[in-house]
C-alpha cells in the first residue's frame, strides 16, 4: 500500500536509506524538512507493519529521491512509487539525477521511459550526476491525481 509518510516512519525509512545510500545518505533532519515542505509529495511503500521503500518528489516533477529496502527489491515496489508520483505530476516533466556509476538506477529508469538528457559535473563530490527525464502526460480527463 502506498500512502503519505508519518513521523512514526522515520526509523524505517533511515534504515533503508542508509542500505540503499550508503556513500550519502540523508539525515533525520533531512527527511523532517521534506516532510514539513510537501507531506503530500513524501510517500511510503508498506507491507503489513514494514515501510519497505519510499520516494520523495516535489510538485514540479524532480524526484529528490527513491530507495527500497534490498530485500524487497525486484517486486515492482519502486515501479508502484514512481508510477504514483507520476500521477501526482501528470502534464509535467519529472526529473531525476542517477549517479553516473549506479547503472541499475539508470537501467530501472530507462525501463519505466526516463531518458538521459543531460550531465551534472561532479554532482555527488568525485561523481558525476546524470539527469534523466521523462514527460508525463494528463490524464484523460486532464486533471491530476492525489494520494489520499
Amino acid at each position: 500500500m502506498i500512502r503519505r509518510f508519518e513521523r512514526q516512519d522515520l526509523d524505517q525509512v533511515l534504515r533503508i536509506e542508509a542500505q540503499a545510500f550508503p556513500k550519502s545518505s540523508y539525515s533525520p533532519e533531512v527527511f523532517r524538512h521534506y516532510h514539513h515542505i510537501s507531506p503530500d509529495t513524501f510517500l511510503v511503500f508498506q507491507e503489513i507493519e514494514d515501510i519497505v521503500g519510499y520516494i520523495i518528489f516535489k510538485a514540479d516533477g524532480h524526484v529528490i529521491s527513491l530507495a527500497v529496502d534490498p530485500v524487497h527489491r525486484r517486486r515492482g515496489i519502486g515501479t508502484h512509487l514512481v508510477r504514483a508520483c507520476e500521477s501526482c505530476c501528470a502534464g509535467k516533466r519529472l526529473l531525476v539525477e542517477v549517479r553516473q556509476g549506479n547503472v541499475t538506477a539508470q537501467e530501472f529508469y530507462r525501463h519505466l521511459g526516463f531518458s538521459l538528457t543531460s550531465r551534472i559535473r561532479l554532482y555527488y563530490g568525485t561523481e558525476d550526476a546524470l539527469v534523466m527525464e521523462k514527460t508525463i502526460p494528463r490524464t484523460h480527463n486532464g486533471e491530476r491525481a492525489s494520494i489520499d
